[in-house]
């Protein structure tokens, strides 16, 4: 027997559960693979359970969003997650198979970028500055120390810039949330925190998650792109990476007390 509560999805949707296994791995998610079976076709399919919970409010995750921007995905390309059923306690989207945290090549990897920015835009447009005071509002008091909250204020006093027109952006492109699949190529996951964003913000924050050489990741990027003010495309992210690191540490300490809250 497994230690997942069935309720939610069976009193809210045509979808009963047949099993379920915990994933690891992720300190946002807490997500469930599970087996479901539709009760008008009476088919089987495997899902992701991503549940709305305290951690996801402390990060200011909307599932619904969420669930907005994979179906907008879904009707153009199979690089995203299709969505499964949006309920009022999380969100049921397609288990992708295949070999997680693949080693891609740097030139892999920004592949892969130029395709998201080249999906459509979400509705929904990232606010640096608003993300940033939502992790700062879920931090215990005693964790915000005189040095975090010098470069909270720092920050704060400065107004992100835009370089490039506003695309869709993941926000998140770690090598764990890129799988290698045998069908259908790499594929995507986790686009909580995708919204329509400045392309080089996710440009820097693929670079720094990922420990790649800033030179090499603009050029590469740039020539996929097909443009060639690839020293404008590098002022750009090596101007966002403070803002990368600075609301990454936030992420991190938000991380951290939720961890130790449990």
């Amino acid at each position: 027997m497994f230690d997942f509560d069935t309720a939610p999805i069976h009193d809210t949707s045509d979808y009963r559960v047949l099993s379920a296994f915990p994933l690891s791995g992720g300190l946002t998610n807490r997500c469930w693979k599970i087996a479901i079976q539709c009760q008008q076709t009476q088919q089987h399919h495997w899902c992701v359970w991503r549940p709305i919970s305290k951690t996801t409010q402390a990060f200011g995750i909307s599932r619904a969003d969420e669930h907005q921007i994979l179906q907008v995905i879904s009707e153009v390309s199979v690089l995203a997650p299709r969505p499964v059923a949006l309920l009022s306690t999380g969100l049921l989207a397609e288990w992708i198979e295949g070999k997680s945290n693949p080693d891609l090549s740097c030139r892999s990897l920004m592949s892969l970028l130029v395709q998201v920015h080249h999906l459509p835009k979400p509705d929904l447009s990232f606010d640096f500055k608003q993300k940033a005071n939502v992790y700062w509002q879920s931090l215990p008091e005693k964790e915000k120390t005189l040095e975090l909250r010098q470069q909270h204020e720092k920050f704060q006093s400065c107004l992100p810039w835009s370089f490039f027109s506003d695309v869709c952006c993941h926000h998140d492109m770690g090598p764990h949330n890129i799988i290698d699949t045998e069908e259908d190529g790499y594929r995507i996951i986790d686009w909580e925190y995708a919204a329509t964003g400045d392309p080089s913000f996710d440009l820097a924050l693929a670079i720094m998650s990922n420990d790649l050489d800033i030179s090499e990741a603009v050029l590469e990027y740039c020539d996929i792109k097909g443009v060639t003010n690839h020293i404008e495309w590098q002022r750009a992210v090596l101007a966002w990476l403070p803002w990368c690191e600075y609301l990454s540490t936030l992420w991190y300490n938000v991380s951290n007390a939720c961890l130790n809250s449990d």
